[in-house]
């Protein structure tokens, strides 16, 4: 199952879905009833799973859809019950959360057993059972194993007594670590965007789906003690060049790249000087060996000739995560497909 929720990470989950679908990818996951209707309503085919919450007032529109929707809670099914007639019960493909240390969403064992003799008794179809590792990137994998041990134990026990067509666990960190025979999906976020899963374990094969590149607007002669940019946050030592990028925060680049961060101009890494703006931030390009022209490639992240900037590489820089990287870029920005043969 490919993880497309966030608009596929900040990559474009229509886009990215459609994709997956020329490669024999048909089942997707996204976090909320709009993501999964605006893929619905795109053409993508093959199964959505819902995984979050929605108002029960949409119900019927998810069962015409053929969208399937998560269980994690026993007033969810209740209310469904009171919507639904009996053949659109039958229809509506529920997957049951199982928590199994997740601590978030999720029946636990207990409960689980009772609202799926509830599911039965009701008329309702159970097409999957699904679990998630909280701690899957972790060297010390003992959580993890207790984790999978409890799903593997429940879903036995279930198997007993009724099919369920659809078993998930594993994310993107899991998946090379933890052998679940009895998954016949993985839900796989990360890894389908190139970005590596875990520090630990760094995979040569995986190679970053998205670039951010933005051109110089302008080029500036600075003279020394000058500032630079809201707050003077940077003063010039020396005279020096300075290529102003009209790229901002509103953009979804971190204002922590604040005299913090480097771009690729010319395959070479120009250092930010002085506050990221809304709209625009300043480079010291004084050390290239060629001067730039306005309206010449810049990249944030990705690659140009040899240089490459990795969206790791940022979120070390300002202690995030890999994918806060891309999912923060905002619609603003366009997003343009180029598809590798």
């Amino acid at each position: 199952m490919a993880v497309v929720k966030a608009d596929a990470y900040g990559h474009g989950a229509v886009e990215i879905s459609k994709a997956g679908n020329r490669i024999g990818i048909n089942n997707f996951v996204v976090a909320f009833l709009e993501e999964a209707l605006e893929l619905a309503r795109s053409d993508i085919n093959g199964e959505i799973l819902i995984l979050n919450y929605f108002d029960p007032k949409y119900l019927k529109e998810v069962v015409h859809s053929g969208i399937s929707v998560s269980l994690f809670n026993i007033e969810q099914i209740k209310e469904w019950n009171e919507v639904l007639n009996e053949n659109e019960k039958k229809a509506l493909k529920i997957h049951l959360n199982l928590d199994t240390g997740m601590r978030i969403l999720g029946f636990n064992i207990e409960e689980a057993h009772e609202v799926i003799e509830y599911l039965f008794e009701n008329g309702f179809h159970l097409e999957g059972i699904y679990s998630h590792y909280s701690d899957a990137d972790n060297v010390d994998r003992d959580y993890s194993n207790k984790q999978l041990n409890s799903f593997r134990t429940f879903v036995n026990e279930i198997a007993q007594k009724f099919n369920v067509e659809c078993l998930h666990m594993s994310n993107s960190a899991a998946v090379l670590k933890y052998k679940n025979d009895l998954e016949n999906y993985v839900r796989l976020g990360i890894y389908s965007y190139g970005l590596q899963a875990e520090q630990n374990i760094l995979l040569d094969e995986i190679k970053p789906v998205m670039s951010f590149k933005s051109v110089i607007s302008d080029i500036k002669n600075l003279e020394k003690d000058n500032t630079v940019g809201y707050g003077r946050s940077y003063k010039a030592k020396k005279k020096m060049k300075i290529a102003i990028i009209p790229v901002g925060y509103a953009d979804g680049y971190s204002r922590f790249f604040s005299n913090n961060g480097e771009v690729l101009i010319k395959g070479m890494r120009c250092p930010i000087v002085g506050k990221i703006c809304m709209d625009q931030f300043a480079v010291d390009i004084s050390g290239l060996n060629k001067k730039p022209s306005i309206g010449e490639e810049v990249v944030l992240f990705g690659q140009q000739n040899s240089g490459f900037i990795k969206a790791e590489e940022l979120a070390e820089r300002i202690g995030a995560l890999n994918y806060e990287i891309t999912c923060n870029i905002s619609k603003r920005v366009e997003r343009k497909y180029v598809e590798i043969v």
